[in-house]
């Protein structure tokens, strides 16, 4: 039997570097937009109307909980000038990309 996997521990970012993160995206396979705010030093999704709390683990990294659905992970994605791109949640059995559209 495996040993449990050690606590994730959320880090705090610049209210700057949450901004870059902030925006709608869109996914061409769910056909779903989201959200993405931070508020407070917090950074929040939202979609079909629910707010989840995303907790980072590095500056691209987060997870969190999603109801319906259940753990999630992810990361943010920049292009080579450092404009975040998309964002990609990984819920274990599959992944999904976003793409930021504002």
């Amino acid at each position: 039997m495996q040993p449990p996997a050690p606590p994730r521990k959320p880090i705090e970012l610049d209210s700057t570097l949450l901004d870059k993160y902030t925006g709608d995206y869109i996914s061409q396979f769910v056909k779903e937009k989201l959200t993405i705010y931070s508020e407070r030093g917090k950074i929040y999704c939202e979609v079909l109307g629910d707010k989840y709390e995303l907790f980072l683990e590095s500056e691209s990294q987060f997870f969190g909980a999603f109801k319906g659905i259940g753990n999630i992970k992810g990361s943010f994605n920049e292009d080579e000038k450092g404009t975040v791109k998309n964002l990609v949640f990984d819920f274990g059995i599959s992944k999904i990309d976003f793409e930021k559209i504002k």
